[in-house]
């Protein structure tokens, strides 16, 4: 049975019939809330981003290499001359802070005295103690050294230390998730060259 009150649709046969918008239909055709458009906005950005990464290739085979050597401490470490940009120091501070161009690399190259003599463990619990919301890749140590590995959404940094009696040294490099084949070669030499000094 047909209701003579209801509204009804347009038709060419009857043009000025009264049309019944839904609540669905207007939100879906109209302007997206905030958090949707803020959600729409980093899923392009993270687009963009992965584009942008794709084929960039920060360290090559014909990539120079720098060794920085703290005068102070003696400690040192080669490290890819990509990082053209110094990041603020923290006062006091022995070491360097730098970071990529466009600003997806970061290295920290830091050292002092071990004045609580802090075993390599010690430091190990020390640091992933305080690093919170992230994806552990590797946390490991010997005799006088650790690894801590992590990455969030975006990132994986790889954190390296090593320490004795009176000091320590350590660096941490940062780089996206999507260049982490190619860092491994770059975290291993680092690695290898970190040193203490006499």
């Amino acid at each position: 049975r047909i209701d003579p009150n209801a509204p009804k649709k347009a038709s060419k046969k009857n043009p000025n019939a009264k049309i019944v918008h839904t609540q669905s239909s207007s939100s879906f055709f109209g302007r997206p809330s905030p958090k949707m458009a803020a959600f729409i906005e980093k899923m392009e950005d993270d687009r963009r981003r992965r584009e942008y990464l794709k084929n960039k290739n920060y360290v090559t085979a014909t990539t120079e290499w720098i060794t920085y050597v703290n005068e102070h401490l003696g400690f040192s470490v080669d490290y890819p001359n990509i990082l053209p940009k110094p990041m603020k120091k923290p006062a006091n501070a022995e070491g360097i802070w730098l970071e990529s161009s466009d600003g997806e690399i970061k290295l920290t190259v830091l050292g002092s005295y071990n004045v609580n003599r802090e075993n390599a463990e010690e430091m190990l619990s020390i640091i992933s103690s305080k690093i919170k919301n992230v994806t552990i890749v590797k946390k490991e140590y010997g005799d006088d050294w650790y690894r801590f590995s992590y990455r969030d959404d975006y990132h994986t940094v790889h954190r390296y230390g090593i320490v004795d009696d009176y000091m320590r040294a350590e660096f941490i490099l940062g780089f996206p998730n999507e260049k982490r084949e190619q860092f491994k070669p770059v975290t291993e030499r680092m690695e290898e060259t970190l040193n203490l000094g006499e």
